[in-house]
C-alpha cells in the first residue's frame, strides 16, 4: 500500500471494508487522533452504510510517538507550533439492523 498524504489510507479502509465483517446490529468502535479528520471518519463509514457518531473524547498529552513526530507535523502544518496535546475519539458505526 502506498503512502497517502492524507495520512487516511488505512482509516479509509477500515471504513470501507468494515460493513461486511459486521452481522446486523453489530457495532465498531474506532479510536483515533483528532488530527485524522473525526467528521471525514463518520462520513465515510455513513457512507459505507453505517450508523457513525462520536461516543466519547478526551484530551490528553501526546505519547512517546507523537512527541518523537512532534516536528514533523509541525513542519506540515498538522499542529500548532509547540502543540504537543491531542484529542483522541470514539467513533462507534453500526451496521442497521
Amino acid at each position: 500500500m502506498g503512502c497517502r498524504a492524507d495520512r487516511r489510507a488505512l482509516l479509509d479502509r477500515i471504513c470501507a471494508q468494515v460493513p461486511q465483517a459486521l452481522a446486523p446490529g453489530g457495532a465498531l468502535l474506532l479510536v483515533h487522533s483528532s488530527l485524522c479528520g473525526v467528521d471525514r471518519t463518520c462520513a465515510a463509514l455513513s457512507a459505507s452504510g453505517l450508523k457513525a457518531e462520536v461516543v466519547a473524547r478526551v484530551r490528553q498529552p501526546f505519547g512517546p510517538v507523537m512527541l518523537a513526530r512532534a516536528a514533523w507535523f509541525e513542519e506540515r502544518g498538522i499542529i500548532a507550533p509547540g502543540q504537543r496535546d491531542e484529542e483522541l475519539v470514539v467513533v462507534r458505526g453500526v451496521r442497521p439492523v
